[in-house]
């Protein structure tokens, strides 16, 4: 007889490799799947827990309880304005020459990250490229409280270009420079040979 013949026979059909195995060690092994499954559980609980009990919890407002006591004289809370103190601005100009090898970056590198520098020479491309700039030229710098707010470069002796830092926005503009011209008499009198 065959195998086939046996096996419908018998009427059990084959359960693959497994086929001769003991009913006791299949339940030891549903046992340890089912262990492996609570012990997982088990430490998604506990990390779940630590999580949660670790949190920040300055996010949260505290409960504040005041005690009063009688016996304790409690400040009387004034509905006057304080009086504003005086914030004083310091106001600081320097002005300097460009020295030979100097570029925008030596210039105002500590007052701008090398990204605003970046920018700065970008926006100022169309304007007057900064890789122009020419050593013995003049430049100021101004501040105020210690920060920037003013660079003024003479292109030419009629132009300058000016980077001014307002409100976190930089403007750049090329400008005319402006010259205060007077006109002096001498009190000197010109005689003409013709009168």
């Amino acid at each position: 007889m065959n195998l086939r013949n046996t096996e419908k026979s018998t009427g059990k059909q084959s359960r693959g490799r497994n086929q001769y195995e003991l009913p006791s060690t299949r339940k030891r092994r549903v046992a340890r799947q089912r262990q492996g499954l609570i012990l997982l559980i088990l430490m998604a609980a506990i990390a779940t827990g630590f999580y949660v009990s670790t949190q920040d919890k300055t996010l949260q407002e505290p409960e504040i309880h005041a005690v009063e006591d009688p016996h304790i004289l409690q400040p009387e809370i004034s509905e006057v304005p304080l009086p504003q103190l005086a914030v004083e601005v310091r106001h600081k100009t320097t002005d300097h020459v460009v020295a030979t090898g100097e570029t925008i970056t030596s210039l105002l590198g500590q007052y701008f990250t090398p990204a605003e520098i970046l920018i700065i020479d970008r926006n100022s491309e169309p304007i007057f490229p900064l890789r122009k700039l020419r050593a013995g030229h003049q430049y100021r710098i101004e501040l105020e409280n210690e920060e920037f707010i003013l660079f003024k470069y003479d292109i030419n002796p009629e132009e300058q270009l000016i980077i001014e830092k307002k409100n976190d926005e930089i403007n750049i503009e090329r400008k005319t420079i402006p010259y205060n011209i007077e006109a002096k008499n001498t009190g000197t009198q010109f005689e003409s040979p013709l009168d």
